[in-house]
């Protein structure tokens, strides 16, 4: 296909993933995850081994790559949930690494698989292989049981786009964005602009960006724990910029075309390997584990809506001014997110001016009993504040005698 037809092919995935999302959110948190997640898995297979008879063209490809996009984001937003339903307080995003490590495992083997596949089989060879382990897999997750909450939700819920318009949610969602952005770029076109210079090892490229992203990944993911997500993001996405840049650069043919390759795939996989765990984790923490469900799709659905956005943009930057010019004007639209992310999530919230010279504990009514005052770590001030009607000061609690024990609802999303 020519590569505007490729880009609207690709589109055609993210955009069908990134519509499902504000439906599939809701209801993950009031159904549970499984369901979903088994669905979608048994739709994956019947995809792949769809490509075996539908014929290659921009009519049949659009929706069949739409479908696909459906059944990846049912899946995969499912799964990402009941992982983020298992994790113990304070470890959420090491859990969701560790989930990503095992997906990496699949997109470092599938590469490699299907290149070998394809050369000696051709395709029906590669797409009955891959179908018979979308199979498998689908075959395998009944037997995930989803996790009853300790609590049930009370109060009133809160709808979908409102969650996502939140004040707090504004650097996730952004982050998301660029983090697609970055996916759909390189995804739908390393492969032809390989070809285009003569060069073999798309294959390669992809397993060491995903061993690169799986090495970081757990490192990463505890670090997001003890710094905050937020302290992650932004560094994350400029090195996926640099792994952009890099691309651009890469040499027609010869030996110097490898050494910049594999550089290309270690940038670009260690930032994968940060961003996306610190943005699962930080999508909950704003929102707090009784709406996980929703999080992860906003999560996935911006993301979704970068790449499509991606895949578009570098299809018509390709047919107008070739490939070196697409990867290094798509990598400056990276890096100025990741900038602009900083300023979003980090910079300091105005103090109220009736606040001024009070300590936190005088801000609150005075109260009979034990004070706990309640501190957010730095990254989470402007949640809470948020939460607080724009106070950028600590939560104070009063607690009267013989009074054992108080409720907060929401308190998880402060952080332990």
């Amino acid at each position: 296909m020519p590569e505007d037809g490729i880009g609207l092919v690709e589109a055609g995935f993210w955009l069908a993933s990134m519509a499902v999302q504000p439906w599939l959110g809701r209801r993950l948190d009031v159904l549970g995850r499984r369901r979903f997640f088994i669905a979608g898995s048994f739709l994956m297979a019947a995809v792949a081994f769809a490509y075996l008879v539908v014929p290659v063209h921009l009519a049949t490809m659009v929706p069949l790559r739409a479908v696909q996009g459906l059944a990846v984001a049912t899946y995969l937003t499912a799964l990402t949930a009941w992982v983020a339903d298992q994790a113990p307080p304070g470890r959420l995003a090491e859990f969701l690494g560790i989930f990503g490590v095992t997906g990496l495992l699949g997109a470092t083997l599938g590469p490699l698989s299907a290149e070998k596949l394809f050369k000696h089989v051709g395709e029906p060879g590669l797409f009955i292989g891959s179908g018979a382990v979308c199979l498998v897999g689908a075959l395998w997750s009944p037997s995930l049981k989803d996790r009853l909450p300790r609590h049930a939700p009370s109060g009133p819920v809160p709808g979908y786009w409102k969650l996502a318009g939140a004040r707090s949610m504004r650097g996730t969602l952004l982050g998301s964005v660029a983090f697609g952005i970055a996916t759909g770029s390189v995804v739908s076109f390393v492969a032809p602009f390989l070809d285009a210079r003569r060069l073999e090892g798309v294959g390669i490229l992809l397993a060491v960006y995903a061993l690169a992203s799986g090495a970081t990944r757990i490192y990463a993911a505890t670090l997001a724990d003890r710094l905050g997500p937020s302290r992650v993001v932004g560094p994350s996405l400029l090195l996926q910029a640099g792994a952009m840049l890099t691309i651009s650069f890469l040499a027609p043919e010869g030996w110097r075309a490898m050494p910049m390759l594999l550089l290309a795939a270690f940038l670009g996989g260690t930032g994968h390997g940060m961003v996306y765990p610190a943005l699962s984790a930080l999508a909950v923490l704003r929102l707090g584990s009784r709406f996980a469900g929703t999080g992860m799709s906003m999560v996935a659905a911006s993301a979704d809506l970068g790449s499509s956005l991606g895949a578009f943009m570098a299809g018509y930057l390709v047919l107008f001014l070739g490939y070196p010019t697409m990867f290094i004007a798509m990598g400056a639209v990276v890096a100025l997110a990741g900038l602009v992310f900083r300023f979003v999530e980090e910079r300091p919230l105005p103090e109220p001016p009736g606040d001024r010279g009070l300590s936190p504990a005088g801000r609150g009514p005075d109260s009979t009993g034990l004070r706990l005052e309640v501190l957010p770590p730095p990254d989470q001030h402007r949640q809470v504040a948020d939460r607080l009607g724009g106070q950028a000061g600590a939560l104070t609690v009063g607690v009267a005698a013989g009074q054992e024990s108080a409720h907060l609802e929401g308190g998880q999303a402060a952080g332990s």
